[in-house]
């Protein structure tokens, strides 16, 4: 069953890789709609996923998968891994989300910073790091800091609770 599908990819053999993170596998399925194969489980070991971010073709059968737990995973056409990068951006910046893939082998990635216990009550723009990642040596080149959408914070000392505000402007990575 899918859950939690992050991302649809096609191949150039017309299969279609599907994301799905609900259950940490990469599913594989012929151009009819038929699965020819299911790929990954939960867990931090090569082939295994906390939680699947993003997915992209950078050539016709390799795939590129980005795990929320930190790591990027480039498979082959069948679904084996042939390479593991951490992620290791993000600092006081905020955690690391990887976006898209630019065809120099960079990352466009996005670093979000959580409010804490000590935000102030009200409404609040988001704003979020942009750069280019460099998995091979970890390098990061940091674009800018650009507004992400605006969230009403309830915070009365106790507990916290952060939410969008409906038909608030959001940002779009595309």
């Amino acid at each position: 069953p899918l859950f939690r599908v992050t991302a649809l990819r096609r191949l150039a053999d017309g299969r279609i890789a599907v994301a799905n993170s609900g259950t940490h596998q990469i599913i594989l399925l012929t151009s009819t709609g038929a699965v020819s194969a299911v790929h990954g489980r939960e867990g931090d070991g090569p082939g295994e996923y906390r939680g699947i971010g993003g997915l992209w073709v950078p050539s016709p059968d390799t795939l590129v998968v980005f795990d929320g737990g930190g790591r990027i995973t480039t498979l082959d056409g069948a679904g084996r891994v042939l390479h593991t990068a951490p992620v290791v951006v993000g600092g006081e910046d905020g955690a690391p989300i990887v976006r898209g893939r630019f065809p120099s082998g960079e990352y466009l990635v996005y670093l979000v910073r959580g409010y804490g216990a000590q935000a102030r009550a009200g409404v609040s723009p988001d704003s979020v790091t942009f750069g280019r990642y460099r998995p091979a040596d970890g390098a990061f080149q940091r674009l800018g800091r650009l507004q992400a959408g605006v969230s009403y914070v309830r915070n009365d000392g106790a507990t916290m609770r952060v939410t969008g505000l409906p038909f608030a402007p959001i940002g779009v990575v595309a």
